[in-house]
């Protein structure tokens, strides 16, 4: 079953999954690179997805490809019906750098 930001308790949830993704403003779609990891909120029905990867922008369709157990499936949409969401890459990397940092300090043997 579908998560939908217009239930109170899916909403929470939604808002913890999408912490680390940017909204993304109809007129900047053309700006998204390839294969950035996109999820989406339908507009009308609040219904959210975990999207996929950005394969293509083909006019007012955003080409995606889904993971669903073995094999990929290649998805499209309509972007101006969804609300866009895009991962943020700067929150990626500085989790990354607090991760290695870490298991550095703890390969040195001064975390314990």
């Amino acid at each position: 079953m579908k998560k939908n930001i217009n239930n109170s308790e899916d909403l929470e949830k939604i808002k913890q999954i999408l912490a680390d993704f940017t909204l993304v403003f109809d007129r900047h779609i053309c700006l998204i690179p390839t294969y950035s990891k996109i999820k989406y909120i339908e507009k009308k029905t609040g219904e959210f997805s975990h999207g996929g990867q950005l394969l293509k922008i083909n006019g007012d369709n955003l080409l995606l490809k889904i993971h669903t157990g073995f094999k990929p499936i290649l998805w499209t949409l309509k972007y101006k019906d969804y609300a866009i969401y895009i991962e943020n890459l700067e929150k990626k990397k500085t989790k990354r750098k607090q991760k290695n940092n870490l298991y550095k300090l703890y390969d040195a043997g001064l975390l314990k």
